[in-house]
């Protein structure tokens, strides 16, 4: 167990590469080599510990994922548009003055796309009790627009709103906000898109392991050691939570997973063994972690040892 989690803290901090160590398999932090194997998981590139989890949602980045982002309209105050989708709420970065004024923000996107939820950061001045809103719009032809969403008008508020959205389901080739100032100037900080990122419950399967990191003989006994965050805030291990182990990649049995340490504040490392004895005969040690109940859980440096 000590060896095991000197192992992940070395690639943890180091970066180590792909292979055998201590008579185990590591897999990287910095890929995501088991999505292939897997259902159901959103790989997480992160400042720290990159991760798999059954996120239900991830928020969309247009600045790097949008084929244009054009602002349009009313707009006395202009900042970079990609401001917008910064994550900084400091300035107003776009938006317009004077009533019954628009100031729109139009994203095209490389394939067609649904956005889940949406929510914007607004600034309304409070002075001549000001009102505006921000409408969410999708096109298949940049021509014709479907108002799918809306914060409603709102009074004097600074602020993150949410775009009630009437449509989660459609695919758009575009999508417009429009910032609508219905008596005077309402200014955009900040603009939310998500989409739906599959969540339910994820099965994360090890992909096969190279002959040179096998042993030479069948092994017995197979452990599997991770790291382990419960997103939700109330999984448990074994239940919501569940392990599986193989020796040949195809008969599976349940283990009892173990929460051995707390590691780096938020996560807990974890232990799951399993004797293959009774198995088919097999040189391709495999695990399985899986959520269930669709509670957001999160595996990092996930690694492979037998004995």
């Amino acid at each position: 167990d000590r060896a095991a989690l000197n192992a992940i803290r070395l690639m943890a901090s180091t970066s180590i590469t792909t292979g055998e160590h201590v008579q185990g398999y590591l897999w990287k932090l910095e890929t995501d080599e088991w999505g292939a194997s897997s259902a159901d998981e959103a790989y997480v590139v992160t400042a720290g510990l990159n991760f798999y989890a059954n996120l239900p949602e991830r928020l969309i980045n247009p600045t790097a994922e949008a084929t244009a982002v054009t602002p349009s309209g009313t707009l006395q105050v202009n900042r970079p548009v990609s401001e917008l989708f910064d994550g900084l709420t400091t300035f107003d970065v776009l938006g317009g003055g004077g009533a019954s004024t628009t100031t729109n923000v139009l994203i095209q996107w490389p394939a067609a796309r649904a956005i889940s939820r949406a929510r914007a950061f607004l600034g309304i001045d409070p002075l001549n009790g000001n009102r505006g809103r921000a409408d969410l719009y999708g096109s298949q032809d940049n021509v014709n627009f479907t108002l799918i969403g809306s914060t409603g008008n709102i009074g004097p508020f600074t602020g993150f709103l949410d775009i009630n959205l009437t449509d989660t389901t459609t695919s758009y080739n575009f999508h417009t906000v429009q910032i609508v100032s219905t008596t005077d100037g309402v200014r955009i900080r900040e603009l939310e898109l998500y989409e739906d990122a599959g969540g339910g419950d994820m099965t994360l399967a090890s992909p096969s392991l190279p002959a040179a990191a096998q042993p030479a003989d069948p092994p017995d006994l197979v452990t599997a050691y991770f790291l382990y965050r419960d997103a939700s805030g109330g999984a448990q291990l074994g239940t919501d939570l569940t392990v599986r182990g193989s020796r040949d990649g195809v008969t599976f049995i349940p283990g009892a997973p173990e929460v051995l340490a707390a590691y780096d504040g938020d996560w807990s490392f974890v232990k799951a063994s399993f004797d293959l004895t009774g198995q088919p005969a097999g040189v391709d040690p495999t695990i399985e972690i899986a959520t269930v109940g669709g509670r957001e859980q999160r595996i990092a440096a996930p690694t492979l040892f037998w004995g």
